[in-house]
């Protein structure tokens, strides 16, 4: 019997994937947006592929989420891994920035991973099997030239996977958190920088990533896929840097 993930955000960037990963190893995968132009084009990638769904949600809203809770159980029962992934570092830097976009940044990076894991914990198999791998930020660490309250938000993760991991070891679940460093994906930032300033890109890496490249979304996916294979989930509570020497180069 095939296994299943749900993803958040899941439909472009990081979080596609980690949806095509998992699709192409056999999972069964729920996708998620709330972009519709986003859903479109996921559709139309994964058209003619099996085990895979999406749902439109707005994980800023605790009732959207539960409806999700609601649709997951009645089509799915349970599944075996749950990645959070919703988060955005679009914004001004430094502190003179607008406070409701801070305010916005603390939300959709913090906030909403907090809605996710509290709303659907409980759709999760209760087993030494069953996962759950937030997806963090190595900017919540180190100061990578964020936007603060991105930065903010990404370390507050942290004290969210401390106070969860007594609360799901208890039913048999694991919970980590990957802090990803630069990460190329299609379409993403580091994308349109490397448009906009190849040099300057390459002149950052070298001074502060010791692998001097950035990493890939594919990077990323492949490593969560070996955290939701793991035979143990003994590794539980970890905060994992990805980042290519970034973190502890700083």
């Amino acid at each position: 019997m095939s296994q299943s993930i749900l993803v958040t955000g899941s439909t472009r960037g990081i979080g596609l994937e980690i949806a095509r990963k998992f699709n192409s190893c056999g999972w069964k995968v729920i996708a998620t947006s709330r972009n519709e132009v986003d859903m479109t084009n996921f559709c139309k990638e994964f058209e003619n592929k099996k085990n895979i769904e999406h749902f439109k949600v707005n994980f800023g809203s605790n009732a959207e989420i539960h409806q999700l809770k609601i649709d997951v159980e009645n089509t799915h029962g349970l599944v075996d891994c749950l990645v959070i992934n919703v988060g955005s570092g679009s914004g001004a830097i430094g502190i003179h920035s607008d406070f409701d976009q801070n305010l916005q940044l603390l939300d959709n990076n913090f906030f909403t991973a907090y809605r996710t894991l509290k709303i659907l914990k409980d759709v999760l198999i209760k087993s030494d099997k069953s996962r759950v791998i937030i997806i963090g930020s190595a900017a919540g660490k180190v100061n990578v030239g964020a936007p603060i309250n991105y930065s903010a938000a990404k370390f507050a993760l942290a004290s969210l996977l401390k106070n969860y991991v007594k609360i799901l070891s208890k039913d048999g679940i694991s919970l980590n958190l990957i802090n990803p460093g630069h990460t190329f994906t299609k379409g993403g930032l580091w994308n349109k920088k490397i448009k906009l300033d190849p040099i300057g890109v390459q002149k950052m890496l070298t001074e502060y990533v010791p692998l001097n490249k950035l990493g890939l979304g594919s990077d990323l996916a492949e490593f969560t896929y070996l955290l939701a294979q793991m035979g143990s989930n003994y590794l539980n509570g970890a905060q994992i840097d990805l980042d290519g020497g970034l973190t502890i180069a700083h």
